[in-house]
């Protein structure tokens, strides 16, 4: 669980999922953050925050690249792909 640097949104990574839980600290409402256009499931795992708290960092460990979040508004800014690929494959 990871919350952003006003502490409005919480930001749960969904280890063998398909997206980043978003829940509104204020009104404990909740909803997905996907990460479309991959064959396999993301699997979001860990997540960093920018210097300034606006954007959050998640590895989608299941497809070798990166979401970046607007931790403001918890909704997808962009997907970084072909990000620390293994040798060999």
């Amino acid at each position: 669980m990871h919350l952003n640097k006003d502490q409005t949104w919480a930001f749960a990574t969904q280890r063998y999922g398909t997206s980043v839980l978003a829940i509104n600290m204020e009104t404990l409402e909740s909803h997905d953050i996907d990460f479309p256009g991959f064959d396999n499931p993301p699997a979001p795992q860990h997540m960093t925050f920018s210097r300034d708290g606006k954007y959050a960092f998640t590895s989608l460990n299941g497809v070798g690249a990166v979401g970046m979040i607007d931790a403001e508004k918890a909704e997808l800014v962009k997907v970084f792909k072909d990000v620390g690929k293994k040798q060999g494959i």
